[in-house]
């Protein structure tokens, strides 16, 4: 059975912090305190009030209850983009998701419609000042290496005029990697780094050279995830969550 698409649906409110999704938070916080021992670094990186696109490495399920742990006070502005495709195969995943954490389904379809109605949504977003969060692979890492970031995100943030701010999980592929049911104890780390601009368009820039200039922004942003994993030459302020 084909499922529908993003596009065919009613128009969706953008999801609340519920009551559910606090309970889920703080109960997710107690297991980053005692299982995991979860470490977060860059916290002062988040703009405060400001919306903004959030890009992070992905290798696990366990990725968005790390950085919905992570990130403490800002937890209520973060949304969390999924695939369509995706969630739409079990409606029940869907309808449970939707109740711990704030989702918004995206279209991943290479089309114009799909493009115009992940703007429309991400605009919604913008405009209540919330924090999108994204994972330009596209998908779970099946080994834990990060792949290719998608040049979907640069033109976001082009377009709606939204810094993005590069982050690093380290530890949920070890916790929880692609295929396995349940979780098991391994310390994490979430590091945030300061945002990130993508470089203006210069004039007479054509089709191809916008390609490139944004392929070249999430380039250099996967490289800034990547560091974000080094010992730095400076401390930075480290919490326990």
């Amino acid at each position: 059975m084909s499922s529908s698409s993003p596009t065919d649906d009613p128009p969706l409110s953008l999801p609340t912090h519920s009551w559910t999704q606090v309970a889920v938070t703080a109960l997710a916080r107690l297991f980053a305190r005692t299982l995991f021992s979860i470490e977060v670094r860059g916290r002062e990186n988040i703009p405060v009030g400001e919306p903004c696109l959030l890009c992070a490495n992905h290798a696990s399920h366990m990725d968005t209850f790390a950085l919905a742990t992570a990130a403490v006070g800002a937890s209520h502005r973060l949304v969390f983009l999924g695939a369509h495709d995706y969630f739409s195969r079990l409606r029940w995943r869907r309808r449970l998701l939707r109740r711990i954490i704030c989702l918004v389904e995206f279209d991943r379809r290479n089309t114009v419609t799909a493009a115009m109605h992940n703007l429309k949504i991400l605009s919604a977003c913008r405009d209540d000042g919330r924090i999108v969060v994204l994972f330009p692979e596209g998908t779970r890492s099946v080994d834990g290496k990060m792949a290719t970031f998608k040049p979907g995100a640069a033109l976001f943030a082009e377009k709606l005029n939204l810094r993005v701010i590069p982050c690093r999980i380290e530890g949920t592929h070890a916790a929880l990697p692609k295929g396995r049911l349940f979780p098991r104890p391994h310390p994490l780390r979430v590091i945030f780094g300061p945002p990130q601009s993508l470089p203006p368009a210069p004039d007479g820039e054509t089709g191809a050279e916008r390609t490139a200039r944004r392929a070249a922004f999430m380039s250099t942003l996967r490289t800034q995830v990547e560091q974000l994993g080094q010992p730095a030459a400076t401390t930075v302020p480290a919490f326990s969550t």
